[in-house]
């Protein structure tokens, strides 16, 4: 057995001191409170997805041959990588899961295991550069304390930068001495599509341009490519399949390239990690794309290009297949629309080029190797000055660097300290559960929604009661399922036929628009709504309404944030807002009970003047077209559908099917518009007649 005795101490060191270093970043940074894998007191927003994910998955019987598949959600349930809960962390510890306590939480040591071996992968770069020990742990810690990676830690499995700085490391050992060894990059992609999409993309974007560099360069036979491009793919795709990637459909491809794009400015972004810039985002989305290099980098980048040290042309002939890297990143971040500060520039691009570069939404991840890359360059040459200056300025840089960021980095320590009092939900919703709630078998979230109001609470004590719940938050979700199960679960509340075992929980006081068994009611808990089947008292609640609605002959549903009327919106509608909702895409459905007569909508079309001047609207129930409207800046604002002929579907509802002709984007219209959406027209109200 090899040890540090039989090995020379400066091996070892290449691992102990990077360890180390590892370590007391962790407690310095982060917090060593959050290892007690029963504290959960700190995972809020994307960190209690991971969580909650992971806690119901290790609870699903075990599925081959996805064996990441999860129970989450009952009908829209699909894979443990679409809550972001570290698919390979979450598979072994579910082996051991009889053995785990109830509250079990990994998050804390995946944290400590990200920071240790970026801390090594950085070490190991800083020594293709510089044997000296000082040097080392110096710029070790330059690159640690980079904002874009700390300010991830709300993102846990995206925390894992060391796998594309591995893959910069490997493609770094190839240009210096042509070393391509195709089972580290076959372990890397491997480890890496288990952890996150992003990370896995990066890594084989990597991979793949080394390999084709090696190929056109015959570093490496023609032979020995196709064979190992033809393995390592394969073996990919099997691990996708497995894991669960495909378990999602018309979700997987959400659109919005260019949205959560990077900014040009980028290096001086710095948000809340500055103590001196300050300079905030310049449009929504661009958080994505967050990457200040830090106050000290750029006084380093400064000093060295004041000096004349930069000679860029000299390392791109060096380096040409991580040039090439870089610059595909760097175009993926910016995406089509180009964002110089408040400035846009928009490149047009064909729709189906757009609609694959959807599956990549939050582009502007793609800037963070090039950030790593941007670190490397300029340590490398801050090494080739004379005598102790590499030493002397990289320590001041180190300094600037450390009191830059801390503000913000002590705040996220801060906010990591073990609380006595735990989550503030559990207290709030307590009572509800264990007086209540406790006794049925499913949860039910109306209306039926991807990360609703309340998902993180009612998701909570569905876990902690054994419960099914469909109140749940996945990253990328199918939403014809959501369109689906929100129409069947309308139809059981319309027609009274719900289910005894289930209980529905709602964010307003639906009970106008449903038909509630005889001893029935909705109450009132907090800010929540419930129905809970056979229950006639709560003692607890603040408000029983006792409405058992029967519905009156002529009645307006109002659509507006204030209102009702989002439980009748089903497929291809926006949130709704103060106004009122917009129609999203080139499909929008209503439900109506089979015993409306008619409908009269209030619409508000998205029209410009002189370039978007006519909204072509046709309604259809099934194959009847029930109308067919053209509105203009003079039209009328009002519809009036006669259902008649209408059909009900197989749960016994009217789907009235909008379908817009020529629904467009304001950000092709408006000038400053971040609005990806495609509009056609605004749903203000609707009155039925029953």
């Amino acid at each position: 057995m090899r040890t540090c005795k039989n090995i020379n101490l400066i091996n070892c060191s290449e691992y102990l001191i990077p360890l180390l270093i590892g370590c007391v970043f962790f407690g310095y940074v982060f917090n060593y409170d959050i290892l007690d894998p029963a504290n959960i007191s700190w995972l809020t927003d994307d960190r209690f997805q991971s969580y909650i994910g992971w806690e119901f998955f290790r609870h699903t019987p075990w599925s081959f041959p996805i064996i990441g598949r999860t129970d989450y959600g009952i009908e829209l349930s699909s894979s443990v990588v679409f809550t972001d809960s570290n698919p390979w962390l979450s598979i072994f510890f579910k082996i051991f899961s009889p053995l785990l306590p109830d509250t079990f939480q990994f998050s804390g040591i995946w944290l400590l295991i990200c920071v240790i071996c970026q801390s090594i992968i950085l070490w190991k770069i800083v020594s293709l550069y510089s044997p000296d020990r000082n040097i080392k742990i110096i710029a070790t810690l330059l690159m640690l304390f980079n904002p874009a990676w700390m300010a991830r830690s709300g993102h846990l499995t995206l925390m894992a930068f060391f796998t594309f700085t591995v893959a910069i490391y490997l493609s770094l050992r190839y240009s210096k001495e042509k070393e391509l060894d195709n089972n580290k990059w076959l372990l890397l992609l491997v480890f890496s599509i288990g952890i996150h999409f992003y990370l896995y993309f990066m890594v084989f974007v990597n991979w793949a341009i080394v390999y084709l560099y090696a190929l056109f360069t015959k570093d490496k036979s023609k032979k020995e490519i196709v064979q190992y491009f033809f393995i390592n793919s394969i073996i990919s795709l099997v691990i996708f399949y497995t894991l669960g990637y495909l378990t999602v459909g018309s979700g997987s491809s959400v659109g919005g390239y260019g949205y959560f794009k990077a900014n040009l400015l980028f290096p001086i972004i710095s948000g809340s990690y500055s103590r001196l810039i300050g300079l905030e985002v310049f449009h929504p989305g661009e958080s994505e794309g967050f990457n200040y290099l830090g106050l000290g980098f750029v006084v380093l980048i400064l000093v060295m290009v004041f000096f004349g040290k930069v000679n860029i042309f000299k390392k791109i002939r060096n380096h040409k297949p991580l040039f090439t890297i870089s610059l595909v990143f760097f175009f993926l971040a910016l995406s089509n629309i180009i964002a110089v500060g408040s400035k846009e520039f928009v490149i047009p691009l064909p729709d189906f080029i757009l609609n694959i570069c959807g599956n990549f939404r939050a582009s502007g991840r793609f800037i963070w190797p090039v950030t790593i890359l941007i670190y490397i360059y300029f340590i490398s040459i801050t090494l080739k000055l004379d005598g102790k200056w590499p030493k002397i300025l990289l320590s001041v840089c180190l300094l600037i660097q450390i009191v830059d960021t801390s503000f913000a980095w002590h705040a996220n320590h801060q906010s990591m300290f073990k609380k006595n009092q735990g989550r503030l939900f559990v207290n709030t919703y307590q009572v509800l559960w264990s007086n209540y709630l406790k006794k049925y078998s499913n949860i039910r979230w109306v209306p039926t929604d991807n990360s609703s109001k309340r998902w993180a609470e009612i998701s909570y004590f569905a876990n902690k009661y054994k419960q099914n719940t469909d109140a749940v938050y996945y990253a990328r979700i199918d939403t014809s399922k959501v369109a689906s199960l929100r129409e069947s679960i309308f139809t059981e509340l319309v027609s009274g036929e719900y289910k005894n075992d289930t209980a529905y929980i709602m964010d307003k006081n639906y009970s106008e628009n449903l038909k509630l068994k005889p001893g029935d009611r909705i109450f009132k808990f907090k800010d929540l709504y419930v129905l809970m089947p056979g229950v006639m008292n709560c003692s607890d609640c603040t408000v029983d309404t006792v409405k058992n609605s029967s519905f009156i002959k002529d009645k307006k549903i109002d659509v507006t944030s204030h209102g009702t009327g989002n439980i009748l919106l089903s497929k291809g509608w926006s949130s709704p807002e103060v106004w009122g909702a917009w129609s999203e895409g080139y499909e929008s459905n209503i439900l109506v009970p089979d015993t409306v007569k008619n409908m009269q909508l209030s619409v508000e079309p998205f029209l410009v003047r002189g370039k978007h001047e006519t909204i072509k609207v046709n309604f259809y129930c099934g194959i009847t077209e029930l109308a067919k409207v053209s509105i203009g800046f003079d039209s009328s604002k009002i519809i009036n559908i006669t259902l008649d002929n209408c059909v009900k579907n197989n749960n016994g509802l009217f789907i009235i099917k909008a379908y817009i002709e020529n629904p467009v984007q304001p950000r092709e219209l408006i000038a400053g518009s971040n609005d990806f959406r495609f509009i056609g027209f605004g749903l203000k109200e609707i009155r039925v007649t029953y």
